[in-house]
C-alpha cells in the first residue's frame, strides 16, 4: 500500500511539468532563465562593463583604475547619473548614453580593445563595437 502511494505522489509530480531547477520549482510558466543556473547568473550578475574591455599587459588594477579615470563607477559599471526633476526619459536616455559613448572613447584612447557583445543592432553603433569591426576589417591584431 505504502508503495503505491509513493508511486502515486511520483507520478503526480511528474504530471504537472514543474521542475526542480536553481533552487526553485520550474513549471510551464516559469521563464527559464530562473530554471537555467547560467541563465540565471547572467540575468542577475552580469559582468561589469568594465571588465569587458582589455589592453595586453593591463591588470585588474589598472583597468580599474583607468575605467574610474574615464568616469565609469568603481563596480564597473556608469549609470550613476539620476535625473534631473522635470527631465524627459528621453533627455534622460540622451545623456546616460552620452556618458557611456565618452567612457568609451576614453578607453579605446587608453589602448584598450572592446571585447563584449557587438551582436546587436544598437551595440553595433558603439564606438567600442566599431573600432573593434574596423581593426578586423584592417587586418589589426585584436
Amino acid at each position: 500500500m505504502m508503495t503505491r502511494v509513493v508511486f502515486l505522489i511520483i507520478f503526480l509530480t511528474q504530471l504537472t511539468g514543474c521542475i526542480i531547477g536553481n533552487g526553485t520549482i520550474c513549471g510551464p510558466q516559469t521563464p527559464m532563465a530562473m530554471c537555467d543556473k547560467k541563465a540565471y547568473q547572467a540575468l542577475y550578475h552580469p559582468t561589469p562593463l568594465r571588465d569587458e574591455w582589455m589592453k595586453n599587459g593591463v591588470g585588474t588594477f589598472d583597468l580599474n583604475k583607468d575605467w574610474l579615470g574615464c568616469g565609469g563607477r568603481s563596480d564597473g559599471s556608469y549609470t550613476d547619473i539620476r535625473s534631473i526633476p522635470s527631465e524627459s526619459n528621453f533627455d534622460y536616455t540622451k545623456r546616460n548614453h552620452q556618458l557611456f559613448e565618452n567612457i568609451q572613447h576614453c578607453m579605446l584612447n587608453k589602448g584598450y580593445i572592446y571585447n563584449g557583445r557587438c551582436d546587436t543592432d544598437v551595440s553595433r553603433e558603439n564606438p567600442g563595437c566599431q573600432a573593434r569591426s574596423k581593426a578586423a576589417v584592417h587586418g589589426e591584431g585584436l
